[in-house]
């Protein structure tokens, strides 16, 4: 269209800048923008559209300079705007910007709930969460008339969840369906999380039951939380029952849930359940993760089984994992221990045997030099 000396309209120059956006083309997408900037008149839809563009490439310098030309031409900032200033600052670390955008934002009678929402949700992705500042900031939004939403209760249970606060969570989770707003599967998945992580797994096992009660059909996070929450409290069996009803819907269990089982068995020292657990993990279509592996690595050098070791190094390999320093040097103390050294027969053994010497003759090296 350019080539044959045709302008684009400017929603033309929209489409182009959102599609090579949504695709992560981000500087061919600057590149329509400055063609959109040379020919036509911007307006506070397009600065917009240029802030989210800046925001997903990370460049915080050229981001303030954007915000600077806008106050400059006194282009009006609309509220997905400020949004996108609190996010982006947020991101940054940089929540004293945040702050001030969100303060700006209220002056202008721009806060919604949307907006609200995005600030607690600043407030508590900080490194040193604020969770009494969030309470307080779901507490304006009703003396503003702008009542939280089931997003606004979901956000800050999320955050707690992370942090392992069950009680904070769970009191959040109950003023919520008492004001009439339906938890979601994330919603319970959360707080289960959170009590589980706060050792409080048989509270998290009241919330799955719950959750079963009223028909919400659990996601896969949801199955390997639960599950979780049934193996830290010692309830094995249901744990088991969870998976098989998994199993017989259509929803494939994650990695998780084995490993769950796994480390549950291990720990009562129930080698040969660990070990079936394995097996029909590998028989299944889940694709194994580092931490299934760890378990197996951890019991293969507990029973001394150098052999299986070996083949579950070959196994490591298939899915592109490497094994971890500390199972090489407890491997590799077995061996010597055992003189089998010269009879390790696994190529990838050989190999990371090999490497694991060369690191520990580079540390000794440095620790002691020559």
């Amino acid at each position: 269209m350019r080539e044959s000396g045709i302008e684009p309209r400017k929603d033309v120059y929209h489409h182009m800048i959102v599609s090579h956006s949504r695709c992560g083309n981000l500087e061919r997408a600057m590149t329509w923008f400055h063609g959109m900037k040379a020919s036509h008149e911007l307006s506070s839809v397009e600065y917009s559209i240029l802030l989210s563009l800046v925001a997903k490439m990370g460049n915080l310098r050229l981001f303030t300079a954007i915000i600077n030309s806008i106050e400059e031409k006194n282009i009006e900032k609309s509220g997905y705007m400020y949004a996108t200033m609190i996010r982006t600052f947020s991101r940054a670390r940089r929540l004293d910007l945040a702050a001030e955008a969100f303060e700006e934002m209220k002056q202008r009678k721009l806060a919604d709930t949307a907006g609200y929402n995005v600030f607690i949700d600043a407030v508590c992705t900080q490194q040193t969460p604020d969770f009494a500042r969030a309470k307080a900031l779901m507490t304006d939004m009703e003396d503003q008339g702008v009542p939280p939403s089931s997003t606004t209760y979901g956000t800050v249970i999320h955050h707690l969840s992370r942090r392992g606060h069950g009680e904070p969570a769970v009191q959040m989770f109950e003023e919520m369906t008492k004001r009439g707003l339906a938890p979601t599967v994330i919603t319970y998945t959360q707080v289960m999380r959170a009590l589980s992580r706060g050792d409080e797994p048989l509270k998290a096992i009241a919330y799955w039951e719950r959750m079963k009660r009223q028909g919400i059909k659990p996601t896969a996070i949801a199955y390997v939380v639960g599950i979780a929450a049934h193996c830290r409290a010692g309830e094995l069996d249901t744990a088991y029952q969870i998976l098989e009803d998994q199993i017989a819907t259509s929803i494939t269990p994650l990695p998780e849930c084995f490993h769950a089982l796994m480390q549950a068995e291990m720990k009562r020292g129930n080698m040969e359940k660990t070990m079936d657990l394995y097996k029909r993990l590998m028989e299944s279509n889940v694709r194994p993760n580092m931490s299934i592996f760890e378990v197996m690595l951890r019991m293969l050098l507990r029973l001394g089984e150098v052999g299986e070791v070996e083949l579950l190094f070959e196994n490591m390999k298939k899915f592109e994992f490497s094994p971890p320093k500390w199972a090489l040097i407890m491997l590799f103390k077995r061996l010597a221990l055992d003189a089998e050294l010269p009879r390790v027969r696994c190529a990838t053994l050989k190999e990371q045997t090999h490497n694991l010497l060369n690191f520990l003759f580079s540390e000794l090296s440095r620790s002691f030099p020559f």
